[in-house]
C-alpha cells in the first residue's frame, strides 16, 4: 500500500494488486504496473475508474509510440489518447473525478 494525497488534500491510499510485463495490446486494470516490452502497443485505461483508482506504465527499452487509449474518460481533462513517445520513462496515471479524468503525476 502506498499513501498520497489528491490536489484537493483529500488523503488517498493506493494499492498496487498487479505487476505485468506486456508485448501485445492490453487493457489496464486499476492499480496495475504494467511493463511494456515492445514498439507500438496500445494499452487502455481501466473501465469505470473511481477517485484515486491508478495505473502505472514502465518503458523499460527503446520502445516507443505506446498509445494509452483513455477508454472513455479524460486524460488531464481531455478527451483525447496520449502516445509515449520516448524509451526509458514511467508514467503514473492517477484517476481524479469525471471532469480532469486521469491525472498524469
Amino acid at each position: 500500500e502506498i499513501y498520497g494525497a489528491l490536489g484537493d488534500g483529500t488523503d488517498i491510499k493506493f494499492n498496487i494488486n498487479n505487476i505485468t510485463t506486456t508485448s501485445v495490446n492490453k487493457t489496464l486494470s486499476n492499480f496495475d504496473y504494467c511493463t511494456v516490452l515492445s514498439d507500438g502497443l496500445t494499452l487502455t485505461l481501466p473501465p469505470n475508474p473511481a477517485i484515486g483508482d491508478k495505473v502505472t506504465i514502465g518503458i523499460f527499452g527503446d520502445f516507443i509510440n505506446t498509445t494509452v487509449a483513455r477508454n472513455e474518460s479524460n486524460i488531464m481533462g481531455l478527451a483525447e489518447n496520449i502516445t509515449i513517445d520516448s524509451g526509458y520513462v514511467t508514467l503514473t496515471l492517477i484517476y481524479i473525478n469525471s471532469t480532469l479524468g486521469w491525472r498524469i503525476s
